[in-house]
């Protein structure tokens, strides 16, 4: 399900001049219908899906992945997830990460 309050918030963030990218394990079909049918190409900087990647999050390498194509390093990244073993390879990594647990910390941490 696509959370449409994320919306607002995304585009605000990207005004801001802040890169907004979507990291997801969704097989192809459910990514390709979030892009193109959702929207979510549209709203985000870029959308990372292991399905393209070919790696999954919390591989290593879907991570190693995402900042070879972003410009971005690692230290000036806040990472965003909802599993907690994600968050404990993002971190292991270097990655600035937080769990995300609802959208009014999510929404009052961003709009800062």
């Amino acid at each position: 399900m696509v959370n449409e309050a994320f919306f607002p918030l995304i585009a605000d963030l990207r005004k801001r001049g802040i890169g907004v990218y979507l990291a997801t394990n969704n097989e192809r079909y459910r990514t390709e219908y979030l892009m193109n049918t959702r929207g979510l190409g549209k709203l985000f900087d870029q959308i990372f899906a292991s399905c393209f990647v070919g790696a999954k999050k919390p591989e290593e390498r879907f991570y190693d992945h995402v900042f070879e194509h972003i410009a971005q390093p690692k230290l000036k990244t806040l990472y965003w997830d909802d599993d907690e073993k994600h968050i404990e390879a993002a971190t292991r990594l270097g990655i600035p990460s937080m769990l995300y647990t609802s959208f009014d910390e999510f929404s009052s941490t961003m709009s800062i």
